[in-house]
């Protein structure tokens, strides 16, 4: 792409995080056998690959089902590709609120974006700040791949994650290459786990600085795509600040993904990452969002009691 104009507005030294790791050595609690079982039991009806991870943010445990395996992540791999955009705003490479102009070259029309149906002309100027926001609470696509030309593209992304110690995810494909086949989807993909050090990362500002993690996480609150996963069947006055990713049904009826991962502030106070990938997924689109609604359900009904 290449083809839009950025506004730079100007330059200053920074102190720097250095790399994250380890989330704090967390490990798995024996009080969570209980819930690792009901959570077993609730995987087992359906007809997918199913991978979850947790983590209480506050009481640092944890637990995993089937974290073996990776699980292509889809449009989850939005959130990592924020942060790498707010590493650079942190190291003052970027400006949230500098401008971009944006021709209709950029604006695909065969892919979703909410950006381009607002703007089916072009021919407009946007900030790093609303890319971000589109490509998190709406998942815009277009969005994506304006965000991954700021960055330098997907190995950038990569050489990002390594550098804050994030192991077990990888993004080989923007949105424009994920377009050219049907396997080239499952070259992005993560275990379960390893969405949970990213979101344990942000929510103690230890990948980005805290004005940035505290950006990030007020737009993953908003988000707007996905509301029948980890937000289905909790209390509408839990705040959810997650990001969505579901792919494409081929014509077996096989989905290659169905994705939420996300941080849910529970009613005492205390927050709870949930991360859980629904993969090649035989059943309907509402019920593989079901399978995740009803493990968050059961994982907040765990932390509240």
């Amino acid at each position: 792409m290449k083809q839009y104009k950025i506004n730079k507005i100007g330059a200053c030294i920074i102190l720097f995080f250095g790399g994250f790791s380890a989330h704090f050595a967390a490990a798995q609690q024996p009080n969570n056998s209980k819930l690792k079982t009901s959570l077993q039991k609730i995987i087992t009806p359906y007809k997918a690959k199913v991978g979850v991870a947790i983590m209480h943010m506050e009481k640092r445990d944890t637990l995993t089902v089937l974290n073996e395996r990776i699980y292509p992540m889809q449009s989850v791999y939005k959130f990592p590709l924020a942060l790498a955009v707010l590493n650079l705003v942190d190291k003052k490479e970027l400006q949230l609120e500098q401008l971009m102009y944006i021709m209709p070259s950029d604006l695909r029309t065969n892919t979703w974006s909410p950006m381009r149906d607002e703007h089916p002309n072009g021919d407009f100027e946007i900030s790093v700040a609303k890319l971000i926001e589109y490509a998190i609470t709406v998942s815009d696509n277009n969005a994506c791949d304006l965000l991954f030309d700021l960055i330098g593209g997907t190995a950038s992304l990569e050489q990002f994650l390594e550098d804050k110690n994030i192991a077990n995810m990888s993004v080989k494909a923007n949105e424009i290459e994920k377009s050219k086949g049907w396997e080239v989807q499952y070259k992005n993909n993560c275990t379960p786990y390893a969405c949970i050090e990213l979101l344990d990362g942000l929510y103690h500002n230890m990948i980005v600085t805290k004005e940035s993690s505290a950006f990030l996480f007020k737009t993953m609150e908003a988000t707007a795509t996905g509301a029948n996963r980890i937000r289905g069947k909790i209390s509408k006055n839990l705040a959810v600040a997650h990001k969505t990713g579901t792919g494409d049904t081929n014509k077996e009826g096989k989905t290659s993904a169905v994705n939420d991962v996300g941080i849910v502030t529970l009613s005492n106070g205390d927050h709870v990452a949930i991360s859980v990938f629904v993969s090649d997924s035989y059943e309907t689109l509402e019920n593989s969002e079901l399978i995740i609604a009803k493990i968050a359900k059961e994982v907040v009904k765990f932390y509240e009691n």
